[in-house]
């Protein structure tokens, strides 16, 4: 009995230092989800804000082929303070590209009347924070174009 006199105290603190090791590594496991999480969140603000620039776009080409501002790096701020422009981030705004015009088969060209789909190339990008996204979409439109816009 006299060799295990403070073996309970030994094995009290080996518990402890497991438990303090398990501690620290849930602690650490936990602030790392939560920055991955507000990243991902960030991310999907940004790229949803770079959607928005690319509704603007769309909703504005086929009247007006300098939608987007056409000074240099103006970005146009949104409610939750996401902010979007046309082009690259880091570059001038880049107004909607015509790309082409295809002429709509199975419509009469009487009456000097010709129904064609227009295409124009956008390009947007949207920030909050730190997370940039871009979108890159050819948006095809028209008279007649198959119910509306398309993208």
């Amino acid at each position: 009995m006299k060799k295990e006199k403070g073996m309970s105290l030994v094995l009290v603190m080996g518990i402890f230092v497991i438990l303090g090791i398990i501690a620290v590594t849930f602690i650490t496991i936990s602030t790392n989800e939560v920055k991955v999480s507000k990243y991902t969140a960030n991310s999907k603000i940004a790229f949803h804000s770079a959607e928005a620039g690319l509704d603007y776009g769309i909703a504005n080409v086929p009247m007006d082929l300098s939608a987007f501002p056409s000074s240099p790096d103006i970005w146009d701020t949104l409610p939750n303070q996401a902010m979007y422009k046309s082009g690259p981030p880091d570059t001038v705004p880049i107004p909607p590209e015509f790309s082409g015009k295809q002429y709509l088969v199975g419509y009469s060209m009487e009456h000097g009347s010709a129904f064609y789909d227009y295409r124009f190339k956008l390009h947007a990008s949207g920030k909050i924070n730190r997370s940039t996204r871009e979108i890159k979409a050819e948006v095809k439109c028209g008279p007649m174009g198959g119910g509306g816009t398309g993208y």
